[in-house]
């Protein structure tokens, strides 16, 4: 399941699962499910058994990472014209990146021209400027 995290089993018949901060979920069962995790984000999880008496000590953390998954689109988007051959596109990287962006597609068309052609270009996810020239391509 993505974004979720199985803890494994444990010999205890009541715990607690602290994921975040101010994230706790209790449970009869020896092992749980996380949902609703955010992706590609590493968590710290620590466990604690509990009695009518009350808490025990916590665990030592367990280290966790999500999947990655596909990132929303680039931010801020612009375009200015340089010359009269030539345009500047620039942008931000997406909000919620979901993971390390390792490249960007940049494609233009024509306005107003039928068909399927276009220019595709790809380069590296730390570019987020692009110079095309000429416009004709």
């Amino acid at each position: 399941m993505a974004n979720t995290l199985l803890f494994p089993s444990f010999p205890l018949s009541l715990f607690t699962v602290e994921f975040t901060a101010s994230e706790v979920k209790r449970t009869s069962n020896m092992e749980t499910y996380l949902h609703g995790l955010l992706k590609a984000t590493n968590y710290s999880i620590r466990v604690l058994a509990f009695t009518s008496t009350g808490d025990g000590l916590h665990s030592i953390p367990v280290y966790c990472s999500t999947d990655e998954d596909v990132p929303e689109s680039p931010a801020n988007i612009k375009a200015s014209a340089l010359t009269a051959e030539s345009i500047l596109i620039s942008w931000l990287p997406p909000i919620q990146r979901n993971g390390l962006i390792t490249h960007y597609t940049v494609y233009s068309k024509e306005a107003g021209r039928k068909g399927q052609t276009r220019s595709e270009i790809n380069f590296k996810g730390s570019q987020t400027t692009f110079y095309k020239q000429p416009l004709s391509s």
